[in-house]
């Protein structure tokens, strides 16, 4: 025997005491026998390690994946906001016709988004098409469904993982991804979710031309009230000028002269107030003609223009299951077990070493 395998022998037995090298008295002290021990005891310890932390996970989430798990299907839609001439169509093939307003309608999308993935959403779905029931749905595998009696926040939480509402500010368009355990549920669950954004985008533009026309009277109201007043203090003003001035220049009576001149002087001060009244009312005419304009025309464009939701991809029926991706999701259990083993390894080994110091 040489020389060198003696002195790996010794090596390998002084750094791993922990591998039962008692038998190597019952070996005849023969260091390549006592190697071959050593290294068929870490293969076994190895081996066990593996199945354990690899080989069980892999082959329970194969059994899972394989057998248990049950298939999950996506409708997919596109959505956007475009404003329309009233009397057409909210159709695709329109919108080259229509100029939007993309900052306005990037704004609504916003709001839409909000709105698609919000617990309002959730309930006016449940209310509709009886989405929590299916979710709950015992025939469904265990981990896959909606378990228990969940309370709002948990539903929510799981809503949050069927429906993906994606919004692309360049092109203004919103991408809808709604999961269900059937394809025609699936489906369904899409085009409930677009037929109530549709709507809500039709409350708030009514709510908004609402409160745009009540602003708009109110300041027609203001406007009329102004040059009824100023109507008024024009016409009292001019009834108190035209008196004193025919006073005033019909007076010839020289022991009067100082009583002519008061009057005047007086009939100067109520022209300088009938001035002021006819600038008033000029102002108040404008002030009214302005808001009269203004309000026609906010009706005019509310009748004439209104957004709508177009759908430009119309929610798909899925023929083959989305989910859970069965290869992928093993492979994923495969690597991450092999990762944890491999640590667990060496932070054991690094434990050891120095407690052997």
């Amino acid at each position: 025997m040489s020389v060198k395998s003696i002195s790996r022998a010794k090596v390998y037995a002084g750094q791993r005491r922990d591998l039962h090298l008692d038998h190597e008295p019952a070996l005849g002290g023969d260091p390549r026998l006592v190697v071959r021990q050593l290294r068929r005891e870490w293969l076994q310890r190895f081996a066990w390690r593996f199945a354990l932390f690899v080989a069980i996970p892999t082959t329970l989430a194969s059994l899972y994946y394989g057998l248990v798990a049950s298939n999950q299907y996506e409708s997919t839609a596109v959505v956007m906001i475009q404003e329309i001439e009233s009397g057409e169509d909210a159709r695709p093939e329109h919108l080259l016709k229509v100029n939007s307003n993309l900052s306005g309608s990037a704004r609504q999308l916003a709001a839409m988004r909000e709105y698609i993935l919000s617990r309002t959403m959730l309930q006016k779905l449940d209310e509709e098409i009886g989405l929590l029931r299916h979710f709950e749905n015992p025939t469904w595998d265990y981990f896959a469904r909606l378990r228990g009696h969940p309370t709002l926040e948990h539903a929510f939480a799981y809503f949050g993982k069927k429906m993906a509402a994606d919004f692309d500010s360049a092109s203004g368009t919103i991408s809808l991804r709604a999961r269900a355990f059937e394809p025609r549920m699936a489906q369904t669950l899409a085009q409930t979710v677009i037929r109530s954004t549709a709507s809500k985008l039709d409350e708030m533009t009514e709510h908004m031309r609402s409160l745009s026309l009540k602003d708009a009277e109110l300041q027609l109201e203001s406007a009329k009230t102004r040059l009824v007043t100023a109507r008024l203090v024009a016409a009292r003003s001019r009834d108190a000028v035209e008196p004193r001035r025919a006073t005033s220049g019909t007076t010839d009576d020289p022991v009067g002269s100082a009583a002519a001149k008061g009057a005047a002087s007086n009939a100067g001060n109520w022209d300088e107030k009938l001035e002021r009244a006819n600038l008033e009312l000029a102002f108040a005419e404008k002030a009214y003609d302005s808001s009269v304009s203004v309000l026609a025309e906010l009706r005019a464009r509310e009748i004439r223009r209104r957004p709508v939701l177009v759908t430009l991809v119309k929610p798909s029926l899925p023929d083959n299951s989305a989910y859970p991706r069965r290869l992928a999701s093993v492979f994923a259990v495969f690597i991450f077990s092999l990762l944890a083993l491999g640590i667990g390894s060496l932070t054991v080994t690094a434990i050891r070493e120095h407690a052997h110091l």
